[in-house]
């Protein structure tokens, strides 16, 4: 590929274009893409989307901002082995770290809010999903301003799930996914079934067969057989369909199969059942 691009092959310099626009992001360790979103935080464009996709998810936070800072040893969390610590502190020492702050209205003594605003620091304050939001801000803005493809991980996790549906929600929007950006997502999150605006194609099942492999299939690979008159006629899945119900009670597979568990042991007349 390297070489092919080297002598401007256009299908190796396509390709390489694709693989610049593709992001994989874990959504239960977020902070991984912390560093990314803060250096998209220099750009003021970036800036600007992130703080707008802030306020479209309505956390109650006024503005955002990051500061630079010298590394200091005293950010490092107690938790982290002295040995680690050593080697982190001679590795940063004379480098930049950064603080992210949330800022917030203030209210007088009656709760009317004021004109005044509080700040502080993000990982200290705020919950647990606010902080996630910040994380996946900078790789969700850059897909949507630049297209390509973000593969989210556990897409729900720590994330209320109006906020999850509202992230989705930012794609299949026309008029903001203006460079067809595609957002791929693993989710436990059932209720997206029925309140997400996703075609029968766009969702995918996965169940594990008998040799302990994955295997996925669409819900548009749904076939029902109705019977018309002396006839049969194939119909697929209705797009109104409840389809979290229906996936609950089996019908589309993927469902957990559980066994009997009873790790208590009670006695009863001095007999063990």
């Amino acid at each position: 590929m390297s070489t092919c691009d080297a002598f401007n092959i256009e299908e190796a310099k396509n390709i390489f274009r694709w693989l610049q626009n593709f992001i994989i992001v874990d959504g239960l360790i977020t902070e991984d893409q912390a560093i990314a979103t803060v250096r998209l935080f220099d750009n003021q464009t970036y800036r600007q989307r992130i703080k707008e996709y802030f306020a479209y998810l309505n956390l109650g936070i006024v503005d955002l901002e990051v500061i630079s800072k010298d590394f200091d040893e005293s950010d490092l969390g107690h938790e982290i082995p002295e040995e680690f610590r050593n080697v982190l502190i001679s590795s940063l020492t004379g480098g930049k770290g950064y603080n992210v702050n949330t800022m917030h209205y203030m209210y007088d003594e009656k709760g009317k809010k004021t004109s005044r605003q509080h700040s502080w620091k993000l990982e200290e304050k705020e919950s647990a999903g606010t902080i996630k939001a910040f994380y996946l801000s900078g790789p969700v803005i850059w897909a949507l301003m630049n297209g390509g493809i973000l593969i989210i991980d556990e897409i729900e996790a720590k994330m209320h799930p109006i906020m999850t549906l509202n992230t989705i929600n930012m794609f299949l929007n026309k008029e903001l996914n203006i460079n067809n950006a595609q957002l791929i997502f693993a989710t436990h999150d059932t209720n997206l079934l029925s309140y997400a605006d996703l075609r029968r194609d766009q969702i995918y099942f996965a169940e594990k067969n008998e040799w302990e492999s994955t295997e996925f299939y669409s819900l548009s690979d749904f076939v029902y057989l109705d019977k018309n008159g002396s006839n049969l006629k194939s119909t697929k899945e209705r797009p109104d369909t409840d389809k979290e119900k229906r996936y609950f009670e089996g019908r589309y597979g993927a469902v957990p199969i559980l066994g009997n568990f009873n790790p208590m042991r009670v006695k009863e007349n001095g007999k063990e059942r």
